[in-house]
């Protein structure tokens, strides 16, 4: 089984502050990752914790670079990073996602999807769900050998 963990997703600075719809979103993501029973998941308090202690930005580990790095320290297969962000009134979220070889640094498959407002957390987990199902029907995502 591959091994997996999604890193919280970026979002703009004002919106993080007040409502931390990356940290929401991501754990939507992971739990749906979970649910499809294909990966071995790294938990998310694991990943925040070694960010934490690397000392590593968020920039740095969706470089290439430092998703290298960080799938190196992480001892996964992928990563899953993207950015989540609600248009002007607030009324959609916009999402996108995407799976990092930790080996390559390169990206192997990309998703993008929009939920209302008014769906609120039904929104998020249904749109995690169709996300994960999006990237794990565009890419072979068994685990490396050696």
């Amino acid at each position: 089984m591959a091994r997996v963990a999604v890193l919280t997703l970026e979002e703009p600075p004002a919106t993080r502050e007040q409502y931390g719809y990356g940290s929401q979103f991501s754990g939507k993501l992971d739990a749906a990752f979970r649910k499809s029973r294909r990966f071995d998941m790294v938990n998310r308090s694991e990943v925040a914790a070694i960010i934490k202690e690397k000392n590593l930005s968020e920039s740095e580990y969706s470089a290439p670079e430092g998703a290298k790095r960080l799938g190196e320290l992480l001892n996964v297969d992928y990563l899953i990073v993207g950015f989540v962000g609600p248009d002007k009134d607030h009324t959609m979220f916009n999402v996108s996602a995407k799976m990092v070889d930790t080996i390559t640094g390169k990206e192997m498959a990309a998703v993008e999807g929009t939920t209302e407002q008014k769906e609120g957390i039904r929104g998020f987990s249904k749109l995690a769900a169709d996300l994960v199902k999006q990237l794990v029907s565009q890419h072979d995502t068994t685990p490396r050998q050696g």
